[in-house]
């Protein structure tokens, strides 16, 4: 649980400290493109990632799988904030707004 606030935290920092540029490097349709990929290839590594994890626990019982599953969660989260970081400050929209 306590993990769950220092990631929230990171989240808004990385959203408090971003400047955005006067120009935009990318178009919005570029922009919007790479968001809807990023989700979706997230989307793919996190059911492929659980998927595993079930066969796991099929084959070898749910006996010492409590530990895989906060791990995976774990990393799963640091991933979604590196996403969520480059989403948000990478692509440099046009449309954010203005601190």
């Amino acid at each position: 649980m306590f993990g769950n606030i220092l990631y929230f935290i990171i989240v808004l920092l990385v959203y408090a400290t971003y400047q955005p540029s006067e120009t935009a490097d990318f178009s919005a349709g570029e922009a919007v493109t790479a968001l809807i990929l990023m989700t979706v290839l997230f989307t793919v590594l996190v059911k492929a990632v659980f998927a595993r994890l079930e066969k796991q626990i099929a084959t070898e019982g749910s006996g010492g799988q409590d530990q895989r599953l906060e791990s995976i969660i774990a990393r799963q989260s640091i991933l979604a904030i590196m996403l969520f970081g480059i989403d948000y400050t990478g692509w440099n929209c046009p449309g954010l707004p203005a601190s």
